[in-house]
């Protein structure tokens, strides 16, 4: 190519250089791509917003959530993007030995599972959550992942339906919830006698969850077995001349 030619379309270029930059116009050279993240992911478990096991009343709100945290190199997320892969919520009743399927997340929900009511757990119950991995729509891949289990103890509910004075103390009659994990069974009764509690009788739980007993003038202690997937626990109350009172719960 001979040197004018070369230099008409030098001229050229640096016109249309000149034309594009006038005009604001973009050239663009080739696609532009943004690089596939790869992250290794975790997630966090949590039971009423603990990480440990938790216990409550047979009754009361519980809500459980699972979150995934996906750590990402060789590139960014956008916020909100979906991930890839499903988010898996189980349950055991029996200490971690069998798991049942409790809820899943889809991708986009990011990971996200809950469960929450005042019945949502009605009985002693692990749960553990498991994160499949997989790839989204933008090339970013997952690793898949695993959570710590976290229990829920349920203990049951006492209160007192009725009494009657009798000569130095009370027939009380007293509901413990839920009637099907205590009927049939025997609860113990003790009394505190100085520093310790010595046992005072055994009364068998009605049908209906219903305990009566005759209790003289002391401070007593309801024993609720461990059984029928509920915690064991002691409900104490005091009897005086005027009608017993409930005081408390503890856990067994």
């Amino acid at each position: 190519m001979n040197r004018p030619v070369v230099r008409r379309l030098r001229s050229a270029l640096v016109a249309l250089a000149l034309t594009a930059a006038g005009t604001g116009t973009a050239v663009a050279v080739g696609p532009a791509h943004a690089a596939a993240a790869t992250c290794t992911d975790s997630l966090t478990l949590t039971a009423n917003g603990r990480s440990t096991g938790v216990s409550v009343a047979y009754g009361t709100y519980v809500s459980v959530h699972v979150d995934v945290v996906a750590h990402c190199t060789g590139g960014s997320l956008a916020p909100g993007a979906p991930l890839g892969g499903t988010t898996t919520l189980w349950r055991s009743f029996d200490a971690g030995d069998t798991w049942t399927k409790a809820k899943t997340a889809s991708s986009a929900d990011r990971g996200h599972v809950s469960i929450h009511g005042t019945h949502v757990v009605r009985r002693t119950t692990w749960f553990y959550a498991s994160y499949s991995g997989g790839t989204d729509s933008s090339g970013d891949t997952f690793a898949a992942a695993p959570s710590r289990s976290v229990g829920v103890g349920i203990y049951r509910t006492t209160r007192m339906v009725s009494y009657r004075s009798i000569r130095g103390g009370t027939r009380s009659t007293y509901k413990v919830g839920p009637a099907a994990s205590i009927r049939g069974l025997e609860v113990v009764f003790q009394r505190r006698a100085g520093s310790r509690w010595r046992a005072d009788k055994k009364i068998r739980a009605g049908s209906a969850g219903i305990v009566v007993g005759t209790f003289a003038i002391g401070r007593y202690r309801m024993h609720l077995p461990a059984a029928r997937g509920m915690l064991g626990s002691y409900a104490t109350f005091s009897v005086t001349r005027h009608r017993p009172a409930h005081d408390r719960v503890a856990l067994r």
